[in-house]
């Protein structure tokens, strides 16, 4: 079996909490590997929300 590609593969999950800063008026939505949410929240343009640490995220386009 080959093995995954950059792009598809899992982020790993980081030490450190991580602050997330958006530009636009956004929805967070963090979830676990087998989709459960583990929270929410809407984060205003320009302010900021810290992944704690552990969490592995990826930042995708809303729809």
């Amino acid at each position: 079996m080959p093995a995954p590609d950059a792009a598809t593969a899992p982020p790993i999950p980081v030490r450190l909490d991580t602050p997330v800063t958006v530009r636009v008026n956004s929805w967070v939505e963090l979830r676990a590997a087998n989709g459960d949410v583990l929270a929410q929240t809407y984060v205003r343009a320009g302010e900021s929300y810290t992944v704690p640490a552990g969490i592995a995220y990826r930042i995708i386009e809303a729809r």
